[in-house]
C-alpha cells in the first residue's frame, strides 16, 4: 500500500487497516498481550515495523492521516503517536496534539514508545519541562507515568536533576505502572548521576516498595559498578 500521500480519505483509511492486518504475528500477538493490559484489539505487529510504517507516512502529508486516524486497535494508536513524535514542526505546534493523545493512553507500551519517541522535547525543554509539570497534577496513572517517563528519556541533563527527585518524592500513587516508573527512571539517573542519586536515596520520601524496586533495578543494570551495587543491596528496606 502506497503510504506516502497527499491526502488521506476515509477509503485510504479504511484500506490501511486492512494493509495492518497483513503484518500480523500470531507468537508475537500470544506473547506482547501477555504482557500490556487493556488491550482490546490487537494485531500483533512488531515495534520496529510499526515505526517503519509511521516514517513513511511522515513523509506525506501527515496531518491528513491525523485526522482520519483512528484508536480502535492497539497498533492504529501506537503509529498515530508515533506520527505526531516525528513529525517535522515546532514543538509549540506539536505539543497540542501530543497533549490531546497522551489523554487517550491506556497501557504502559503506548507511553513508553511514544513518549521515548518525541525527541523534539530536547530542543525544546523549557516549554515540555512546563508541560510535564501539569501532567504530574494528573491523578491518572497513564498520564502520571507520561510525564516520568518523558522525565527519564529526554530530562536527565545536570540542571533537572535535583527537580526529578522532587518530583518522585511527590508520588503517593498506588498504581503499579506509575511506581514502576519511577523506579526505572531513577535507576537511570543513578547510572549516569551515582553521586547525586545515592545522596538522593539517602534523604527520600520514597514508599518502601517503589524504594525498593528502584534499588533492585539499580543492582539489575550494567551500567552500575559491582562495588556500587554492593552499598546499594545494603540499602534495601525490609
Amino acid at each position: 500500500m502506497e503510504l506516502i500521500r497527499n491526502e488521506w480519505s476515509k477509503s485510504d483509511y479504511s484500506d490501511f487497516k486492512n494493509f495492518l492486518k497483513t503484518y500480523e504475528d500470531i507468537e508475537y500477538k500470544k506473547f506482547h498481550s501477555s504482557l500490556v493490559p487493556n488491550i482490546s484489539s490487537f494485531i500483533g505487529i512488531r515495534i520496529p515495523m510499526l515505526r517503519e510504517i509511521s516514517k513513511h507516512i511522515l513523509k506525506g502529508n501527515y496531518r491528513s492521516f491525523l485526522l482520519q486516524s483512528k484508536s480502535d486497535i492497539y497498533e492504529e494508536k501506537m503509529i498515530h503517536g508515533l506520527v505526531i513524535a516525528g513529525m517535522k514542526e515546532s514543538f509549540t505546534d506539536t505539543l497540542p496534539l501530543f497533549s490531546d493523545y497522551v489523554k487517550t493512553i491506556d497501557n504502559w507500551a503506548t507511553c513508553d514508545t511514544v513518549s521515548t519517541s518525541m525527541k523534539v522535547i530536547r530542543k525544546n525543554r523549557t516549554i515540555a519541562y512546563e508541560y510535564i509539570k501539569q501532567l504530574l497534577k494528573s491523578d491518572k496513572e497513564y498520564e502520571l507515568r507520561t510525564a516520568f517517563v518523558l522525565l527519564l528519556s529526554h530530562f536527565i541533563v545536570d540542571e533537572y536533576i535535583e527537580a526529578i527527585f522532587l518530583h518522585c518524592d511527590t508520588v503517593k500513587n498506588d498504581e503499579y505502572y506509575l511506581k514502576m516508573a519511577v523506579a526505572w527512571l531513577l535507576s537511570v539517573i543513578y547510572a549516569k548521576h551515582p553521586k547525586e542519586c545515592m545522596a538522593y536515596f539517602k534523604r527520600c520520601d520514597l514508599g518502601d516498595w517503589t524504594f525498593n524496586k528502584a534499588i533492585q533495578k539499580c543492582l539489575e543494570s550494567r551500567r552500575v559498578t559491582d562495588s556500587d551495587k554492593v552499598l546499594l543491596k545494603n540499602m534495601r528496606r525490609k
